[in-house]
Order: structure tokens, then C-alpha cells, then sequence
């Protein structure tokens, strides 16, 4: 008995809350947001599908050289294998993948921050769908005074919005930039507080970008951090409404409960409460089931992908492993083929000094030998000695007499005119030349 009235206090509650949230549904149903957050989504989306082609170009370029490696690995000339070029490829592989890494970390934390605001207020309509979907029965004789409190604030809503639509009008929170140059602006607005500073500075570091966008891009951003605050603002008003607005209802439902348990059972027909309960709990019957089937997916999602990486990873490992067991092979066959090449340039090289040396010494034998004989040649040959004399008439007079020439020569040339000292025999003075008398007899 006690169960079956906690579930008719619950469904009376249930009513009761319907009820006060009518007004709003009402004010929600009138504003004219529909078309632009339909447009929105659809701008969304495309902006998403673009991303997602551009990434996974990118990500199947990097796979075809990958794959392209692990055939050239896989071959079996690997012995023919230029290791400094494959491994000049390998750094250009990683060095795209670091840098399309670097790429999508800011934009991965600019979109779970999207996804956070996106997520706030798909919970904050979706608690509210949920309870307007319900049928609203007003079967109770009592007049329950409806609170003229608003559930949502459209103050709230209104701020909410703006910044939405600020930041679609802006081409994303970098205002149309690119991700990497609004990460520079946002550090180097960090270090210098004055406009002039930052614009001067950043514009050595980017000089593509003049000083008065980025003056430009200091104001836009100014509005979007005084939009996004009120955003926040207006999300953290909107939660302290509902936890007031939950505890309110608590006290009323409490006062309702208390002033309903004693005249329950004479208002409501047995069977529409049975009927009512049973409906309740297949509802919530359906609901726990779609949270496991869910859960169950996301369980059995995670559990491919871990099982997809482990195999990735092994075959990477497998991958590895054979190219070093190739690359050990191959530099023992090349030790092994250095090391013959070098035993046989040894014989070469002996056999060749081995040859020369006999060469050189049949030489050196055969230039002895004709020294030898040249020499032996020069000392058995009698030198001819020339002739000092003819078979001429002499002049009897002056044989055994010193010519005018020896006697000018052997003359002191001083004033006394006297002889040397010292006049050799004319057998002793070596004959020159033929006389000048001499030369035409």
C-alpha cells in the first residue's frame, strides 16, 4: 500500500510540474530561433565534413608512405636497400606526423570547448523536451497556484544566443584565423598589455599580417570575451534558478504530498492509478534498457578500437622486428664481404710487390751490367793524344828561343823594364795552340 502511494504521489508531482512549466514552453515555442540554429547546424556540418576530408587526406597520405615502406621492408632485396635515403623518408613520415599532431591539438581543444557549451544547452532543452512530451492531465479538483517565476529566463536565452551567433558571424572563436596565428596572438597579448606593443611585435614575427588587423583582430576579441563572460554568466544564473526552482518544488511537492496521502485513495479510481503506474514503469523499464544498449555500445566501440590497436601495434612490432633482423643480416654480409674484398686486396697487392720487386731487380741487373761494361770499355780503350807537333821546316834561328809573346809575358811591366824572377823552361810551358806561323805552312 505504501508503494502503490509513493507512486501516485510521483505521478501527482509529475502533473504539477507540467503544469507550472507550461508558461514556459509557451514563451519558448513564440521566439524566432528556429531558423537560425537550423542554419547554424548546417553551417556546422559542413564546416565538420570539410575538416574531416582535409584530416583524412592528410592521414591517408601519411598511410601510403607508410605502407610504402613496410613493402620495401617486406621485399627481399633488402640487401640492395639505400639505408640513408629510407631513413631521410622516415624523418620526413615523422616530422608530418608531428606537425599534423601540432595542427589538430588546438583545434581538438577549441572544439571540446564548443562541445561543453553545445552540450550545456542541449541538456538544458532536452530536461525540459522530456517533461513538455508528456501529457499534461489536469484531473485533480484542487487549484494549485502557478508560479509566475520563470523556469528559463529569457535574458538568459538572449545571451546565450549572442555569443552563438557572434562567433558563427566571426568564422569560429579565431575570428576567420588561422588556429596557430590566434595561439601567437593570445601569448604574445599575455606579455604585452599596450595595443601598439602587441601589434609591433607581432607583426615581426608574422609580417604578413599588418599592425591594423591585428588591432582589428584586439577589438574583436575584447567583444567576444565580454560576450563569452556574459555567456557564462548567464549559464551559471540559469543553474541557481533551476536548483532554487528544485527546491521549491520539493517544498511544494512535499506540502502536496502531505495534503494528498490521506484523500488519495478516495479521488482516483484504483484502476486508472494502476494503469498509470504500470505505464510509468514501462517507461522507465525502456529507458534503463536504451542506457544499458548504450552503454553496451560505447563498451563494445572501445573494445574494438583497443583490439584494432593492439593489432596495429603488433604488426608495427612485427614490422620493426623483421627490418632489424634484415638490417643485421645485411650488415654481417656486408662485414663479411668487406672482409674477403680486403683479404683479397691484400694478395693482390702482394703478388703485384712480389712481381715489381723481381721486375726492378732485373732492371737494376741489367743497368749494373752495362755500367760495368761501359766502364770496362772506357779503361781498356787508349786515349788518343793530340798532336803537338808537325813535320814542318823550321827556322833555324830561333830554335831553343823564346817568342815575342813569351818574352812580353815574362816582362815586369814597370819602368825599369826588368824580367821576372822566376822564367820557366819552354819545355815546361804546355802547348796551347798552333803558332800564327804555323797555321799556313
Amino acid at each position: 500500500m505504501n508503494t502503490f502511494l509513493s507512486d501516485a504521489n510521483k505521478l501527482k508531482n509529475i502533473q504539477y510540474f507540467l503544469e507550472k512549466n507550461d508558461p514556459v514552453f509557451n514563451h519558448v515555442s513564440k521566439c524566432g530561433c528556429d531558423l537560425s540554429l537550423v542554419d547554424y547546424v548546417l553551417q556546422l556540418e559542413q564546416k565538420r565534413k570539410n575538416e574531416t576530408e582535409q584530416i583524412t587526406n592528410e592521414l591517408k597520405n601519411i598511410w601510403h608512405l607508410l605502407h610504402k615502406k613496410r613493402n620495401i621492408l617486406l621485399d627481399k632485396n633488402v640487401n640492395n636497400l639505400d639505408l640513408h635515403l629510407f631513413k631521410q623518408d622516415m624523418i620526413e613520415i615523422q616530422d608530418k606526423i608531428h606537425t599534423l599532431r601540432v595542427k589538430l591539438l588546438p583545434h581538438y581543444d577549441v572544439l571540446k570547448d564548443e562541445e561543453k557549451n553545445i552540450t550545456e544547452m542541449n541538456e538544458l532543452f532536452r530536461q525540459k523536451l522530456e517533461d513538455w512530451e508528456k501529457p499534461v492531465k489536469s484531473t485533480s479538483r484542487h487549484n494549485y497556484t502557478i508560479s509566475k517565476q520563470r523556469a528559463v529566463d529569457n535574458t538568459n536565452l538572449k545571451e546565450v544566443l549572442a555569443f552563438m551567433e557572434f562567433v558563427n558571424n566571426s568564422n569560429g572563436h579565431e575570428n576567420g584565423w588561422p588556429i596557430e596565428d590566434h595561439q601567437l596572438f593570445l601569448k604574445l597579448r599575455h606579455k604585452y598589455k599596450n595595443i601598439d606593443d602587441l601589434a609591433i611585435n607581432f607583426n615581426k614575427l608574422l609580417p604578413d599580417i599588418a599592425s591594423d588587423a591585428v588591432k582589428q583582430h584586439e577589438d574583436w576579441y575584447q567583444k567576444y570575451l565580454f560576450l563569452k563572460n556574459r555567456k557564462n554568466e548567464a549559464l551559471e544564473k540559469w543553474r541557481k534558478q533551476k536548483n532554487s526552482m528544485q527546491e521549491k518544488q520539493d517544498i511544494n511537492d512535499e506540502n502536496v504530498l502531505r495534503a494528498t496521502t490521506n484523500k488519495t485513495h478516495t479521488r482516483v479510481q484504483k484502476d486508472n492509478i494502476y494503469e498509470q503506474i504500470m505505464l510509468w514503469k514501462a517507461e522507465k523499464e525502456a529507458k534503463r534498457q536504451q542506457k544499458e544498449a548504450y552503454e553496451q555500445l560505447q563498451k563494445d566501440i572501445k573494445k574494438r578500437r583497443e583490439e584494432n590497436q593492439k593489432t596495429i601495434n603488433l604488426h608495427v612490432k612485427e614490422v620493426v622486428a623483421k627490418w632489424k633482423e634484415a638490417k643485421i643480416v645485411r650488415e654481417q654480409n656486408e662485414k663479411v664481404q668487406r672482409e674477403i674484398q680486403e683479404y683479397y686486396g691484400r694478395k693482390i697487392r702482394a703478388a703485384t710487390a712480389n712481381r715489381m720487386i723481381k721486375q726492378f731487380q732485373t732492371q737494376d741487373d741489367l743497368f749494373i751490367a752495362k755500367m760495368r761494361s761501359t766502364k770496362l770499355k772506357e779503361e781498356n780503350q787508349n786515349k788518343k793524344r793530340s798532336k803537338s807537333s808537325y813535320l814542318v821546316d823550321r827556322d833555324p834561328d830561333r830554335v831553343l828561343k823564346p817568342t815575342r809573346q813569351w818574352l812580353f809575358r815574362t816582362t815586369k811591366n814597370d819602368i825599369f823594364g826588368e824580367v821576372s824572377s822566376h822564367i820557366p823552361n819552354i819545355r815546361e810551358i804546355p802547348k796551347l795552340k798552333i803558332p800564327e806561323w804555323r797555321k799556313n805552312i
